[in-house]
C-alpha cells in the first residue's frame, strides 16, 4: 500500500521573524486558512487516508503536530503515526526512521515523502505523478520528483537529467516522461542557474520522493552503514518499553547527513520524473510576496498597514501602525519582538541575521513573544532586571505541570475564567479578579478543568527569571525540562 511520510523538522530561518527556531515555518498559516503542515497532510488525504500519513518532527514540536492535525476533520487517527526525533539528524535518518515504523504494519509499502513547508498549485496533476512514481516504486526504483523551473533560482538545488527511460506501468497508471538522473548540482551562481534553465535538462530538487520501504533501507545498507547499523537497533527495541531510549541512545550517535548526499547521489536505482506543477519552497519572503494576492502596484499589504506610492512592497503588521512611503522592492516584517526591513532581492540573507541573532544567545531567533505550550501559549508582556509580566491562556482541560521555582516568585490574577490552582498544601479555585501569590521555592499548579479558556495575567519577581528555573514533579505532558 501507499503511506506518505511528511518530513516537519526545519528552522525557516529565512522566514524570520514570524518564522523562528521553536517554531517554524511549517506552522504558519503564510498562505491561506491552514498552515503549511495542515495543507500538505490535506494535499495527499485523496491518495491515502490519514491513518497511512506518518509524520517526522522533533520531540519538542510534538504537541504543535499533534494539536494542528487535530483540527483537521478525519486524522483524530494519526495519534500513533507521530514519530519524533530526539534531535535533528537530516533527512538521512528522519526517512529510515519512517521506513522502520511502516514496515511493521505493511511489509510491502511504498512510502512517498514529502517536506512540510511547500506550496503547490496543481495539485491534481501532482496526485498523478506520484501514482506512477509509485508503480515505478513497485519496481525496486527510487524516484525522484524534478521541478521544471520557470526562473534563474540559485537558492535550489538542480539534477540534470540523463537519458530518457521508456516507461513500462500498468494501463491505468498516467503516462509521464521519466529520465536518469546524470548528476546533482548544488546550489548555483544565477549566470549557471540561467544557463540550466535555458538548456531544460536541469530540475529544481523539492526533496519529494518515492520508492518503497524496504528498498531505500537496503541503499542506506549499502552507502550508509552506520545509520542503517543503528536503525537495526532501533527496530529491535519498538516492541518493548525500552524504545525511547534506545532512539536517544543511537540519534547522539549518529552523522547528520541528507538523504541526497547519503544515498541518492551514489544509487544506481535512481530516476526523476519531471514536473511542472506549481511548486515552490516557501523558502523566503520575495516568494510569500509572488504567491500572495497584490494590488493594482505589486503589493501586499497584511494588516495595519497605511501605503502612500509604494511599489512592489511587502509589509506585514501584527498589530500596530506600518505607515510606508514611496518604497520600492521592499520586505517589512513586524512582530511584538521584531522588525526585519529588507531590499527584495536580498531576502536570502535573512538567514544569516538569525546566525548573528544565535551567536549573540538572543532569544528572538528562537521565539516569539507569544511562547506555544502543550496546555497553551503565554507571551511576555513587559520585563526587567527583576520581573517578567505574562499573559498565560490555559486551554480547557489543560494543566502546566506540578512544579516549583528556586529564584522567583509569581503573582497570578485570573482575568477569565476559572483556575483551579495548587499552591503548596492548599487547593483552590480562583475566579475572575482573584489572585494568588507563589512564593520561590514552593511547589504549584494552573489546571484548566473547565470548557472556556482560562487567561492569568503573571507577574513573575527574583534573582533569575530564566524559562529554566523549574522543577517538574509531574507532567501529563510527559515533559522533563521546560
Amino acid at each position: 500500500m501507499l503511506h506518505v511520510v511528511i518530513l516537519a523538522g526545519g528552522g525557516g530561518t529565512r522566514l524570520w521573524p514570524l518564522s523562528r527556531i521553536h517554531y517554524p515555518k511549517q506552522f504558519l498559516k503564510l498562505l491561506g486558512d491552514y498552515t503549511l503542515l495542515q495543507q500538505t497532510a490535506l494535499r495527499v488525504r485523496n491518495l491515502v487516508s490519514p491513518d497511512r500519513q506518518w509524520i517526522v518532527t522533533g520531540k519538542e514540536q510534538e504537541f504543535i503536530v499533534r494539536a494542528q492535525l487535530a483540527a483537521l476533520p478525519g486524522f483524530d487517527t494519526l495519534s500513533g503515526n507521530i514519530l519524533l526525533e530526539p534531535e535533528p539528524r537530516n533527512t538521512a535518518a528522519a526517512i529510515a526512521l519512517a521506513a522502520l515504523h511502516i514496515l511493521r504494519t505493511d511489509p510491502h509499502a511504498v512510502m512517498v515523502v514529502l517536506p512540510a513547508d511547500h506550496w503547490i498549485e496543481r495539485n491534481d496533476l501532482f496526485a498523478s505523478l506520484l501514482i506512477t512514481a509509485a508503480a515505478l516504486a513497485e519496481q525496486d526504483m527510487l524516484v525522484m520528483i524534478g521541478i521544471v523551473p520557470d526562473h534563474p533560482a540559485t537558492g535550489y538545488g538542480y539534477i540534470q537529467r540523463g537519458n530518457r527511460l521508456p516507461l513500462r506501468l500498468p494501463a491505468d497508471v498516467p503516462a509521464q516522461e521519466l529520465y536518469q538522473v546524470a548528476q546533482f548540482v548544488e546550489k548555483p551562481s544565477l549566470s549557471a542557474a540561467q544557463a540550466y534553465v535555458d538548456s531544460e535538462t536541469y530540475y529544481w530538487n523539492a526533496g519529494i520522493f518515492v520508492w518503497r520501504a524496504t528498498t531505500i533501507l537496503n541503499e542506506i545498507s549499502i552507502y550508509l552503514p552506520r545509520l542503517y547499523d543503528g536503525m537495526q537497533e532501533i527496530a529491535s527495541s519498538l516492541a518493548d518499553a525500552t524504545s525511547a531510549k534506545t532512539v536517544t541512545e543511537v540519534y547522539r550517535r549518529l552523522d547528520a547527513v541528507s538523504i541526497d548526499y547519503g544515498v541518492l547521489e551514489k544509487s544506481q536505482r535512481l530516476l526523476v520524473l519531471p514536473a511542472d506543477i506549481g511548486w515552490s519552497d516557501l523558502g523566503e519572503w520575495t516568494t510569500i510576496h509572488r504567491l500572495s494576492p497584490q494590488d493594482e502596484r505589486g503589493n501586499v499589504l497584511n494588516g495595519n498597514v497605511v501605503n502612500i506610492d509604494s511599489e512592489k512592497t511587502f509589509v506585514h503588521s501584527n498589530g500596530r501602525v506600518i505607515a510606508t512611503i514611496g518604497l520600492q522592492n521592499t520586505v517589512i516584517i513586524d512582530t511584538d519582538d521584531a522588525l526585519l526591513i529588507c531590499a527584495q532581492d536580498r531576502t536570502q540573507e535573512v538567514k544569516g541575521v538569525v546566525q548573528q541573532l544565535q551567536t549573540r544567545g538572543a532569544m528572538v531567533a528562537y521565539t516569539a513573544r507569544t511562547v506555544h505550550r502543550p496546555w497553551g501559549t503565554y507571551t511576555v508582556l513587559e520585563e526587567g532586571p527583576a520581573f517578567k509580566v505574562k499573559r498565560i491562556f490555559v486551554n480547557p482541560g489543560a494543566a502546566l505541570s506540578l512544579q516549583l521555582h528556586r529564584h522567583r516568585s509569581e503573582h497570578w490574577v485570573v482575568v477569565s475564567g476559572v483556575a483551579e490552582v495548587i499552591n503548596g498544601d492548599q487547593h483552590f479555585i480562583l475566579q475572575a479578579n482573584q489572585s494568588t501569590y507563589v512564593p520561590a521555592g514552593v511547589t504549584h499548579r494552573l489546571t484548566n478543568s473547565w470548557t472556556e479558556p482560562l487567561e492569568v495575567i503573571e507577574v513573575a519577581t527574583g534573582s533569575y527569571l530564566g524559562e529554566d528555573d523549574i522543577v517538574r514533579f509531574d507532567d501529563i505532558y510527559q515533559r522533563t525540562s521546560q
